[in-house]
């Protein structure tokens, strides 16, 4: 390409080459891979309106040479957000049989829907993404695979991509600092998220609940930055880049292989590597005095309790009603003196979303004896309730609680931090 992707005005003239002679460049226009039928490049593209650029060398008796994608923004509105440009084959997303975006006639029942439908399938599909910074600057440009993402929220009209970076589809990380808020700049997965249950609302609501908590207390949690998204050179909408939780989140932030985690999430369901040495610690908290010192000790050493303290925290002052039952996910180094760590991740009904007011008593609700099967079971409030029967635990929950709430939790702080975000 003889220019790079990015915000133009006026009509753009694109000459593509190869460094070879004896090839011939197919190209599309319409995000979709070119194949051999694929229009022929004569001596130039001229694009009057925002268009994907796709184009691939053939030559006879030679397998096709790798997709290389542009995208121009022509005449365009300027953003103030990252924007996002997503490209796939058009049946990869609207086909009845295939597609990944539509109701089609091969889905599955699920995520709050009884009829079946392709958006529920855990179906990935090749794509090319784009990344720029708000001044149009292309920062990353790669084959990667997509899929629709989220629970309940895939029924909302627009929907989440989980983007998985793999050596089959380009690249198997993007390097870049996606996040103001951490150092990482290396990713091998990430989220387009459409807000979850915020969707048709505020577009940041579990971001803004765990951006006060940056630099402010330890404890894992989601990376966030707003972009504008365009889908096959369509304007598709704002959409939440925010890391990914899954074995990829730990080898950003901290380095770690698949092979040596355990990762849970909900009771014990394992994601990465296994959940004995968990099942372990639910044993000995089902049948011992956890307000007993040695008991307490045997605790701390496997479970990072300033960690632990620090979520509970937080899903109780965000007033989480979907959780703890759902939304959870925790794990552990593999290697002696690994610690169990919990990540905070869509707290979408938290601050009242769905009518709890700031008087719900979420700390009662966490510590339930006998909750519904939704949201707060009798496993998933079994760790609390066994560790506030201990003095020291309840002693340093009660502290750290009361200092963020003057602190972290002051109103006049929540409000600057709720006002920054709006700007975005």
């Amino acid at each position: 390409f003889n220019n790079k992707g990015g915000f133009y005005s006026g009509t753009q003239h694109i000459v593509l080459s190869v460094p070879e002679a004896g090839y011939t460049i197919r190209y599309t226009l319409d995000g979709s891979d070119p194949v051999s039928s694929s229009s022929v490049y004569g001596s130039e593209i001229v694009l009057s309106k925002t268009t994907v650029v796709k184009a691939r060398a053939f030559a006879a008796g030679m397998v096709p040479g790798n997709i290389a994608a542009q995208t121009y923004f022509i005449n365009e509105h300027k953003f103030t957000i990252p924007i996002v440009s997503l490209s796939m084959n058009d049946e990869f997303l609207w086909d009845n049989t295939i597609g990944i975006y539509t109701d089609g006639t091969n889905g599955i029942t699920g995520n709050c829907q009884s009829v079946p439908k392709n958006w529920n399938q855990d179906w990935e599909r090749f794509c090319h993404i784009e990344y720029y910074s708000a001044d149009g600057t292309q920062l990353f440009n790669t084959g990667a695979g997509a899929k629709i993402a989220g629970a309940c929220s895939r029924g909302n009209a627009n929907k989440s991509f989980g983007i998985s970076f793999r050596d089959e589809y380009g690249a198997d990380n993007v390097r870049y600092p996606l996040f103001q808020s951490k150092q990482a700049d290396r990713f091998t997965s990430i989220m387009l998220r459409n807000s979850g249950n915020d969707c048709n609302r505020t577009m940041m609501h579990d971001a803004f609940m765990q951006s006060l908590l940056i630099g402010e207390m330890d404890v894992d949690y989601q990376a966030y930055t707003p972009s504008a998204v365009y889908l096959n050179g369509e304007y598709w909408g704002v959409l939440n880049t925010r890391e990914k939780i899954n074995e990829g989140y730990l080898n950003t932030n901290y380095g770690l292989d698949e092979d040596s985690v355990d990762m849970l999430e909900r009771n014990m369901e394992v994601i990465a590597g296994s959940a004995s040495d968990y099942s372990a610690i639910v044993n000995f908290i089902n049948t011992k005095d956890i307000s007993q010192a040695a008991n307490y000790q045997y605790i701390k050493d496997r479970i990072d309790i300033g960690e632990y303290i620090n979520y509970q925290i937080a899903q109780i002052y965000s007033s989480n009603t979907d959780w703890p039952g759902n939304n959870i996910k925790y794990w552990k180094p593999v290697r002696e003196g690994g610690k169990w760590r919990w990540i905070l991740f869509d707290l979408d009904f938290g601050f009242g979303l769905y009518g709890s007011s700031a008087s719900h008593n979420t700390l009662t609700f966490a510590l339930e004896t006998n909750g519904p099967g939704w949201p707060n079971p009798p496993w998933s409030t079994l760790l609390f309730r066994k560790l506030i029967t201990n003095e020291e635990f309840r002693t340093q929950f009660i502290d750290r609680f009361t200092v963020y709430i003057s602190s972290i939790y002051d109103p006049g702080r929540v409000g600057r931090i709720l006002d920054s975000l709006k700007q975005n």
